[in-house]
């Protein structure tokens, strides 16, 4: 099915615009008719949308291999307790924490003062 050409769909909206004005034509057209059709087709295509993407997710999901040589968890040791990582962030967290809030509270102290 091709495209319809430019010239058509003006001519067309012109005709549903001219309808929803031109007196005696509210019991074929309406602008609340016309409201209810673009609100139907507005929900039709988002439901569409969304089923799709919900067939895409669980295609995704259902069809994800399980080789044995991309596994990610291959180098995984469960014996090794190194924690070297955990507390170096834990200790970089606690710094820039520290200093934000002595940012904080020395910029307070600051407007206290100007406005004292």
């Amino acid at each position: 099915m091709g495209q319809m050409p430019r010239r058509t769909v003006l001519l067309l909206a012109a005709l549903v615009l001219l309808a929803c004005i031109v007196p005696g034509a509210e019991a074929a057209l309406t602008l609340v008719k016309v409201k209810r059709w673009i609100e139907y087709a507005s929900v039709c295509c988002c439901t569409f949308a969304s089923f799709a993407c919900t067939i895409l997710v669980f295609w995704f999901l259902t069809n994800k291999s399980s080789d044995e040589e991309n596994d990610p968890w291959a180098d995984f040791d469960p014996d090794d307790n190194s924690t070297d990582n955990a507390t170096d962030a834990a200790d970089t967290g606690a710094r820039l924490l520290s200093a934000a809030f002595y940012a904080l509270t020395s910029l307070g102290e600051a407007i206290d003062e100007k406005l004292h």
